[in-house]
């Protein structure tokens, strides 16, 4: 499995490609970097609920979720994804509100 960021895109390669269009790429960007609060699917995917994620993904990324995981697991920091307690954690983290 391998990941590569081409432009602003995530192409993640396992059998085949799944692409992460570039949108959602600097949505989370700017979640890890600046705390800002991610949109309900991202947030789902990011809290490790995968199933609610599903729910409120458009066609595009419901094809490229392997794409979105890939993201996460390998250019993501643990401490910021996995559980929605790790979600909120950083987020304060992020605002000053946590040491």
């Amino acid at each position: 499995m391998s990941g590569q960021t081409f432009g602003t895109e995530y192409v993640f390669r396992r059998g085949k490609s799944y692409t992460l269009r570039a949108d959602l790429v600097d949505e989370l960007r700017s979640y890890v970097t600046n705390g800002t609060p991610l949109g309900d699917c991202l947030r789902a995917a990011v809290c490790n609920d995968f199933k609610a994620a599903v729910a409120r993904a458009d066609s595009e990324l419901c094809d490229n979720l392997v794409a979105l995981m890939g993201y996460i697991v390998n250019e993501m920091p643990a401490a910021c994804q996995g559980s929605p307690s790790n979600y909120h954690r950083w987020l304060r983290w992020r605002d000053g509100s946590v040491a």
